[in-house]
């Protein structure tokens, strides 16, 4: 079984995907995110490098937060996704994302954002169809951190609708793969909600209303989300492990490459591209990498947490919340990836960061804009 993962440049964003083959034959398509901009060179990278394919089902498709570099480019896919990941998040911070999504468009109010925020919580998916199924990963509490790891859920038991509790993999049928969603616990302020309570229509939110009220006075939003916000638009980001089921693949890692000694599967050093106990990935999004929330996500993956040898860098490489950022995020990994478009005003990716890890000889691969900068990792992986 072989497994070809895509780190696809597409502007300023994140699109991701995993593919397993059996004898040249896709069985298990999975994607991470796809927002980007601008939104045409998106639509188009989209049907020239994924969509024109024979075999262009979707699996699963996973969603970190609702924001337009994540999420702008998800209506092209719906009609070809089968089951669809959300992270369960409290009104507050739906409204949050959409504003955001507004007041980064320049305050077009149907942005493709919004219409696939729209799309997915008014269970309309007229995009997708009838088919494609919505799953909602639970938050991750303190004191859910302190059980254990629950078996595996098989992909294809997952109903519409279903909530999955935290702390749960979801394995990939036949496959000996697993994805293991975590869902951030945040706390944002109420500003919003209170603005916009009559949008708040028996439990759930009326996008129409929503975008009303920001047109009768959109200066007051603006205010609203500058000041009650500032950098806690990104509190909430879901990282997904995607990665071998077998924890003995893993454990194996800390007596072979981080020691310089032969892989037990495959017979070569581990630090050479292809070997299956460096197939396992950590996506995470635009998650808000300081230290505290790091400690978290250690807890939360166990012994997992070691064996994530390529991760994708939070939040484009941006380190914004300074000496506080959680450096040992990196400390058992082999490859990182950035995606970014270069704009010297936004920080993006930190020359801090890039430096701090090229004296750890770790390898930085960076996606760039529409450029032909695409990074892709190929490994053999078994079938259970």
């Amino acid at each position: 079984m072989k497994l070809i993962r895509t780190f696809h440049p597409v502007g300023h964003g994140a699109f991701y995907t995993e593919r397993f083959y059996n004898n040249d034959v896709c069985v298990f398509t999975a994607v991470y995110d796809c927002g980007g901009s601008p939104l045409g060179g998106l639509r188009e990278y989209i049907r020239q490098y994924f969509l024109v394919n024979s075999d262009n089902k979707i699996d699963a498709l996973f969603v970190s937060h609702l924001h337009n570099d994540h999420i702008s480019g998800i209506k092209y896919l719906l009609p070809y996704c089968k089951k669809l990941f959300l992270p369960v998040l409290s009104n507050e911070q739906v409204l949050l994302s959409y504003v955001h999504n507004i007041i980064h468009n320049k305050g077009i109010l149907n942005n493709s954002a919004n219409v696939s925020i729209e799309s997915i919580y008014n269970h309309s998916r007229e995009d997708g169809g009838d088919e494609v199924k919505v799953i909602y990963v639970e938050p991750s509490r303190e004191e859910m951190q302190q059980t254990n790891i629950s078996e595996p859920i098989d992909i294809d038991t997952l109903s519409d609708g279903q909530h999955i509790p935290a702390r749960t993999p979801i394995k990939c049928g036949n496959l000996n793969w697993m994805y293991f969603p975590y869902n951030i616990q945040s706390n944002v302020p109420n500003a919003l909600l209170n603005h916009f309570s009559t949008a708040i229509i028996n439990g759930e939110i009326d996008f129409s209303i929503v975008k009303s009220i920001y047109e009768s006075n959109p200066s007051v939003v603006k205010s609203i989300y500058t000041t009650a916000y500032a950098n806690l638009h990104n509190e909430y980001s879901m990282t997904v492990y995607s990665g071998h089921i077998n924890n003995d693949i893993c454990e194996n890692f800390s007596n072979c490459c981080n020691v310089h000694q032969r892989c037990y599967l495959c017979g070569d050093c581990c630090l050479e591209i292809g070997c299956p106990i460096l197939a396992n990935c950590l996506y995470m999004g635009d998650f808000p990498a300081i230290t505290s929330n790091i400690s978290d996500l250690k807890v939360f993956y166990g012994s997992y947490w070691r064996c994530a040898k390529t991760i994708q860098v939070p939040h484009h490489g941006s380190i914004l919340v300074a000496g506080n950022y959680g450096y040992d995020l990196y400390n058992y990994v082999k490859n990182v990836v950035y995606s970014f478009k270069p704009n010297r005003f936004n920080g993006m990716p930190s020359v801090k960061l890039v430096l701090w890890l090229l004296q750890y000889n770790i390898k930085q691969h960076f996606v760039i804009g529409f450029t032909p900068t695409v990074y892709r990792q190929v490994y053999s992986v078994q079938i259970s």
